[in-house]
């Protein structure tokens, strides 16, 4: 994708794909009882920084749909 596009605002989607399942996961994950308490807050901090990573991966694909096409170097 950066070779075709370069360094463009859609590269943030390959994260978004990744990362949304991932995030459902973990969720699901950590509301199950019979898991240990570290687990649940191990999960729930990896949680947090998946969500701020998608935060602004999200952002980045919504710019490029709506025409932000410039290269960000």
């Amino acid at each position: 994708m950066y070779y075709n596009l370069g360094m463009v605002r859609l590269l943030g989607l390959p994260h978004v794909i990744l990362w949304t399942p991932l995030a459902i996961h973990l969720f699901t994950l950590s509301r199950k009882a019979e898991i240990p308490q570290i687990t649940v807050w191990t999960l729930r901090i990896v949680y947090a920084i998946a969500i701020t990573s998608m935060i602004f991966d999200y952002w980045d694909v919504i710019c490029y749909i709506l025409g932000d096409r410039a290269s960000l170097i």
